[in-house]
């Protein structure tokens, strides 16, 4: 017996996205972390106040243009000899936040 029900779309009011990782394998999906823990790491790993890790940090904009140039930034620190998996962890977080499409133009300190 079939049924002809229709199914409201579910909407979620998560805080995290679900992003595809093309170094994993399919299916297996990872979570992008919130906006506030990004600023946190890329205030933790910036190189300086032109640094585009301190703007994003600081500010919590990352402006579309900026995004190519932050990664190679989390890029550069990621050759930081003898890095603990902890932090390369944090950094990968963070270049996946950046990489998302959604995340440029996001602003920071919004209120809930």
């Amino acid at each position: 017996m079939s049924s002809n029900k229709k199914h409201a779309p579910q909407h979620s009011t998560a805080k995290l996205r679900v992003v595809v990782d093309a170094s994993k394998p399919k299916g297996e999906n990872q979570r992008v972390i919130s906006l506030e823990k990004a600023r946190n790491i890329a205030l933790d790993w910036h190189s300086g106040v032109w640094s585009w890790l301190y703007t994003f940090g600081s500010s919590g904009i990352l402006l579309p243009e900026a995004v190519g140039r932050t990664i190679k930034e989390i890029d550069d620190n990621l050759e930081t000899p003898d890095l603990p998996q902890r932090q390369i962890k944090r950094l990968r977080q963070l270049q996946r936040y950046v990489a998302h499409p959604s995340s440029a133009l996001q602003v920071g300190n919004q209120s809930h």
